[in-house]
């Protein structure tokens, strides 16, 4: 089954959202720390979500997969083109599914 791009796709030269077609389901990363930013989002191989964090410290900069729940985390503050590069191989090679969102029931 063929599924039509997401709408910020028609940007790119011969793609574009097909009309009254569903874009690919969308998933939502964890909560960020407080005080954290969301700079770049991917989508991995199985359509969940590989986000580019910036952290309250200076030049510190995090990836996670919120399909596998992969963190890019040594220990160390990162620069953003670490940071980025880690984030579109993991997006290029991870297979994991985007986790269903919680129901009402689930959350409590």
């Amino acid at each position: 089954m063929l599924r039509a791009l997401p709408p910020h796709a028609g940007n790119q030269p011969g793609l574009r959202h097909l009309e009254g077609s569903t874009p690919w389901p969308q998933s939502t990363p964890d909560a960020e720390p407080e005080g954290a930013e969301i700079v770049i989002r991917y989508h991995n191989l199985g359509f969940a979500l590989v986000t580019v964090t910036r952290l309250p410290s200076p030049y510190d900069y995090t990836a996670t997969c919120s399909g596998c729940l992969d963190v890019l985390d040594d220990g160390h503050p990162r620069y953003l083109g670490t940071a980025r590069t880690w984030a579109n191989k993991h997006a290029g090679e991870c297979r994991a599914l985007a986790r269903p969102e919680p129901t009402a029931s689930a959350r409590g």
